[in-house]
Parts: C-alpha cells; sequence; structure tokens
C-alpha cells in the first residue's frame, strides 16, 4: 500500500492536472465557455497596497464536464493601487498565485458559480491577496518522519533534536514526543481499528492548535513567534475500517504548535523550553506492518525561549536526510515551513 504523498508547488500546473466540474450546473457547455473577469487586490497585514506585485491568475478552460482540462495563465504586475486584473474563459475554477520580494508568495483557489449571459457573476470579481512579511527567518530542525514504529502497546518516544526514536531503538536521548499504538482490532485489510496517542516528557510539555485563518492565501500560515501559554496534552487519535462506518479517522491533530524540553521553577513557572511546529496531520495505520506505520512533519526552534517560527529551508540543521524515497523526507521547499 502506498501511503507516501506529493506536494505539488507548480500551481496551473494543479489546474492542467484536475478534472473540474463546473459549479453552474445549469449552464450548456455546448454554447461555449463562460467568461470572467477577476480582480487581484493585494495589500499587507497593515491593509496597505502593494504595487508592483507579480499575479498569475490561471483560468481553467475545460470545455465542460466530459472534456479536457487545461489552464490559460495570465501573469502581470499590480498597479500603484494593487491591483491586477483580467478577463479570459473558464469553467468556473480559478487559481490566483501572488509573489513579492521580501514577502511570502500567496496561493488560493477562486470558485466562480453563476452563469448571466455567457458571463461569469459577479463580474470583475475582486479575490483579496494578504501579503506577509518575511521577518526573520531561521536554521532549524525540520523532518517529514515516515516510519514504522519500533513498538507497540507501550509509549515509545521520539527525539526531535536527534530526528529518531530514543534507545534502545534509535539513537535519540530525550523523548519529546510519546507515542503509544494500541491495535484494537486487525481481522483484515477492511476490517481493523486502532488508536495512537501523543504525550509529552514533562507536565508543561504540550501542543497548542494553530488557530485563526491563513492569513488570506499566504504560504506562511504561522504566527511569527510561537504563543507562550495555552500547551496542553493532545486527544486520542482513531484510525480504522468496518462495513458500518467505512474508512473513519478521529482526531487528526490538525497543525499545531508545540513546547518541549520545558522546565519549571519552584513556583511552577517556565525557565526554559524549545518551541516549534506540526503543520499536520500526524497519519498513522497498522495494516501490513506487525506495530504501526507512523508520518508526520515537525519543525523544531533550536534555540531555548526562542519563540520564532520562521524556518528558512536553505538552513535544515538535518544535514544528512534521505530523497524522496527514503524515511526522512524534509519539505526543503515548503515555504509553509
Amino acid at each position: 500500500m502506498n501511503r507516501s504523498g506529493t506536494i505539488i508547488l507548480g500551481v496551473c500546473a494543479i489546474a492542467t492536472m484536475v478534472m473540474v466540474r463546473a459549479a453552474a450546473d445549469n449552464w450548456d457547455f455546448s454554447r461555449g465557455v463562460p467568461k470572467a473577469r477577476v480582480r487581484v487586490e493585494v495589500q499587507d497585514e497593515h491593509h496597505s497596497a502593494k504595487s508592483g506585485a507579480r499575479v498569475a491568475i490561471c483560468f481553467d478552460v475545460s470545455a465542460g464536464p466530459a472534456g479536457g482540462t487545461k489552464s490559460v495563465e495570465n501573469v502581470g504586475l499590480t498597479d500603484t493601487g494593487g491591483i491586477f486584473s483580467v478577463s479570459g474563459k473558464t469553467a468556473g475554477r480559478v487559481v490566483i498565485v501572488v509573489k513579492k520580494d521580501a514577502y511570502y508568495p500567496n496561493y488560493c483557489e477562486y470558485r466562480l458559480t453563476d452563469v448571466a449571459d455567457g458571463k461569469w457573476q459577479p463580474w470583475d470579481a475582486t479575490v483579496t491577496q494578504v501579503l506577509r512579511m518575511v521577518k526573520n527567518p531561521i536554521a532549524m530542525f525540520a523532518k517529514h518522519v515516515e516510519t514504522t514504529m519500533p513498538a507497540s502497546e507501550q509509549p515509545v518516544g521520539y527525539d526531535l533534536i536527534v530526528g529518531d526514536w530514543i534507545a534502545p531503538y534509535g539513537k535519540g536521548i530525550h523523548g519529546d514526543l510519546l507515542f503509544k499504538v494500541t491495535r484494537r482490532r486487525l481481522n483484515s485489510f477492511m476490517d481493523f481499528d486502532a488508536s495512537l496517542s501523543m504525550t509529552f516528557a514533562n507536565p508543561m510539555d504540550g501542543c497548542r492548535r494553530r488557530e485563526g485563518n491563513s492569513f488570506g492565501g499566504s504560504r506562511f500560515v504561522w504566527l511569527y513567534n510561537a504563543p507562550e501559554e495555552g500547551y496542553e496534552g493532545v486527544p486520542e487519535m482513531g484510525v480504522g475500517y468496518s462495513q458500518g462506518n467505512g474508512y473513519y479517522r478521529t482526531n487528526e491533530n490538525a497543525a499545531c504548535y508545540v513546547r518541549v524540553r520545558t522546565v519549571t521553577n519552584e513556583q511552577g513557572s517556565v525557565v526554559s523550553s524549545y518551541y516549534g511546529k506540526i503543520p499536520g496531520p500526524i497519519a498513522f495505520d497498522i495494516r501490513d506492518t506487525p506495530t504501526c506505520w507512523l508520518q508526520f512533519t515537525y519543525y523544531l526552534n533550536p534555540t531555548p525561549n526562542d519563540r520564532n517560527m520562521e524556518f528558512d529551508p536553505t538552513r535544515n540543521l538535518f544535514t544528512k536526510l534521505h530523497g524522496s524515497t527514503g524515511s526522512d523526507l524534509i519539505i526543503v521547499n515548503s515555504v509553509a515551513g
């Protein structure tokens, strides 16, 4: 069973690979593909217009639900008001990419839903994109883990700085994350059930869900600095398949900040800790393995008490990671990190 995922960073290439069902079901595509006009408004986090931003607006021009799909890319720069607009034929799906030096790129999909007189409505639809500044990217321990757990039915520690299971299963020393899989049922490939818990070594360690929106489509979707407080345990995760429920997953552990190796004083206040992030989800499966297949990605700031969450993908502190077929793949070009 192939569980590996692929992240595609080519934006307009996505539109050419995806067959899109038109949103306007009542439109007869034999009469031609409707035309749209899309207006992209680019601003920064302070709501100031950003001129000179490079904008690509990609129209899917599928001939209809049964036809092929291709994408037409329209590229230009925003004017002094932060505006770039184009018109063109589309089946209803528009992909927008915005780039500007010293800012994180933006990506979003916009779907048109109504057609009138051969034109998508609203005509001259406005899509606002918020650019977030690149402030202080730093070196981090960044790793995509895809591995088989060394044991089941008992907690096994994973060292985020060493990037391995702790002894006797690996070279790790500190069990920053403690994983425990419980194989509740495994009768067949289509009849199984398991749970996974992720706990922490210290009472003040924990995770905090990433909150808020996606910052207007920015590829950097985190706070610049991880929150100081609010870290707690993770609810148990479940996965399985049954004839009555089909395939199911519970609590996929959406993107979260993590705090580990926390040291407190006599009053219980935090005096030292390491901060990081897990983009999520944490995926696991008990089929085709005697224990559990586990997959997650993490980024850890190497400096105690430094909560900076901006990762510089050219400065990964793990220098000997395997290629795309190995167990230690790191997505080094993911600016979402």
